[in-house]
Order: C-alpha cells, then structure tokens, then sequence
C-alpha cells in the first residue's frame, strides 16, 4: 500500500470515527460477532431514532465502512470485513488502556 493510499485510509477512520454516534454503532456492530445487526434494533439498543442511525450509517457506509444488506423490508447492517479486523484491534486496545487505568487508580 502506498504511503499516499493509507494516509488517506487512516484520514477517512479518522472522520468516521470522529462522532461518538458513530463509534457506539461500530461498538455494537462489532459486538455483534460478525452476525449484523438489524437499523430499527440497533437505534433501539443506542436509544436513538431510526433517521439519526441511518444518517451515521450512509457516511459510514460511503467510507465503505459498513454493509447494508436488505431482507425482506427491513435492512441489516454490518462491519465489512476489510474494516472488521482493523477496528476490532483499535477497540479492544482501548479496552485494554482503560483496563490499566483502572488499576492504576
């Protein structure tokens, strides 16, 4: 991958990753194992609306962050696999610094 390719990979995690609505999806998503999650249950586990879900899924979607899936009528939404390993590791690194903060204290 070329210095130019992943500078601008790293930029575009950096924008999705910039809101807190769109981490506490990702969370879910990647809590999720791998199975997706369907939009209306994923605004009810975050309390959030469905139209505020789907407008964080369609940036997340258009960085390629995310797979929409439709079945039946409703749509189910999951990390793509590209991202899944990526964020899994920045994710589970931050659990682990607030594991050690925590026992520092």
């Amino acid at each position: 991958m070329s210095n130019t390719r992943a500078i601008k990979m790293l930029e575009s995690i950096g924008r999705m990753l910039s809101t807190d609505i769109r981490v506490r999806v990702l969370w879910s998503l990647l809590e999720e194992e791998g199975e997706g999650a369907y939009i209306s249950d994923l605004a009810d586990k975050l309390n959030l609306s469905i139209g505020a879900i789907s407008h964080h899924l369609t940036i997340l979607l258009m960085a390629g962050v995310v797979e929409i899936e439709s079945v039946g009528r409703s749509k189910e939404v999951r990390v793509s696999g590209r991202f899944k390993l990526v964020l899994g590791k920045l994710f589970d690194l931050v659990q682990e610094q607030e594991g050690e903060e925590e026992e520092e204290q």
